[in-house]
């Protein structure tokens, strides 16, 4: 993750990292996946 190391020490943050550890590979690909065609909606408005 890009800013995983700052994120892990944010108090309310460090959760998250922890939560995204948990999937798997494949997992976390879709998530990327879902989020870039989300930003190009998005954007394109």
């Amino acid at each position: 993750m890009r800013h995983q190391a700052r994120f892990e020490s944010h108090p309310r943050l460090a959760q998250q990292v922890r939560n995204l550890r948990r999937l798997s590979e494949e997992e976390r690909q879709a998530i990327r996946l879902q989020a870039e065609r989300h930003r190009s909606t998005v954007l394109k408005a």
